[in-house]
């Protein structure tokens, strides 16, 4: 039991240390970053220097979850039905940034996926 223990706790330190490993080589050639190292940055820088060596793949996402609270009005001379406040469909959004070659990259950015059926009107 306890040596099932102990090698349990060993792996499970190994995948920790791997996967905080695994996040420090998240940069590619002329990539603009998506966090707060992009901000005020208009567009990816462009250099000629290629630190390409292999195929690189950078996952991301992000999700919402939108509130909207609307209201209309007229002259009463044609009956408004009420609109009121809900949340709208949520989404999420799928980043993937492929490096293929030297000064190759291919982006796919917003790819929605949404998570619940849409509502019908009543």
């Amino acid at each position: 039991m306890k040596t099932t223990i102990k090698q349990v706790l060993f792996i499970s330190i190994m995948l920790i240390s791997f996967s905080f490993y695994a996040q420090d080589s998240r940069t590619l050639d002329n990539y603009r970053q998506p966090d707060k190292r992009g901000i005020n940055v208009f567009e990816a820088p462009k250099d000629t220097v290629s630190t390409f060596d292999k195929v690189k793949v950078r996952i991301g996402g992000s999700s919402t979850l939108q509130f909207q609270a609307l209201s209309n009005e007229n002259s009463d001379a044609v009956p408004l039905q009420e609109i009121g406040a809900n949340f709208n469909l949520a989404t999420a959004n799928l980043d993937l940034d492929v490096a293929l070659a030297k000064g190759v990259r291919m982006p796919l950015e917003n790819v929605s996926i949404f998570s619940s059926p849409p509502r019908t009107l009543r």
